[in-house]
């Protein structure tokens, strides 16, 4: 068994945490001379049948996706996929189907009401696949906390 991961998929939902867990699969890749697969689900609901529309946002999610690819300056092997149904399901069946080693995405950037930085897609997605999972938190803004009266400047 290979420590590092050689198959990542990589769920990208266009959102600047994806970004950040793309960074992470490129670096395990690049160690364990890996390969990627960015995977974007248009969101649609059971038994939904295809539009004119929906056509048209799928292959709007093609094009976004390669230009992702090209920005993240991604290895010539990199493939990309985009597909239509419920998320967790299909990116849980997908890395299972595709024989992946390791899902990567993004959490939270921001906390939710009860502090969680998982947001229900990466725990959808947890209970959906049988493949590891890396979850790659958003940068989390510190509360900004005040000043102790003892350090503020007062007029002379």
């Amino acid at each position: 068994m290979n420590a590092l991961p050689r198959r990542i998929l990589v769920p990208v939902d266009f959102e600047r945490g994806s970004r950040r867990a793309l960074r992470y699969a490129r670096a395990l890749a690049s160690a364990s001379h890996g390969e990627i697969c960015l995977l974007h689900v248009v969101p649609m609901p059971p038994g939904h049948r295809m539009s004119a529309s929906d056509a048209w946002w799928m292959e709007l999610a093609e094009r976004t996706l390669a230009g992702v690819r090209e920005r993240a300056r991604l290895a010539p092997g990199t493939t990309t996929e985009v597909l239509q149904g419920q998320v967790a399901p299909l990116v849980g069946k997908y890395a299972c189907d595709n024989k992946f080693d390791l899902v990567v995405l993004s959490g939270r950037t921001t906390p939710d009401w009860h502090g969680s930085l998982l947001g229900t897609t990466a725990t959808s997605i947890l209970r959906h696949t049988r493949v590891p999972v890396l979850i790659v938190p958003g940068c989390v803004r510190a509360a900004r906390t005040p000043r102790p009266a003892a350090l503020e400047r007062r007029p002379a």
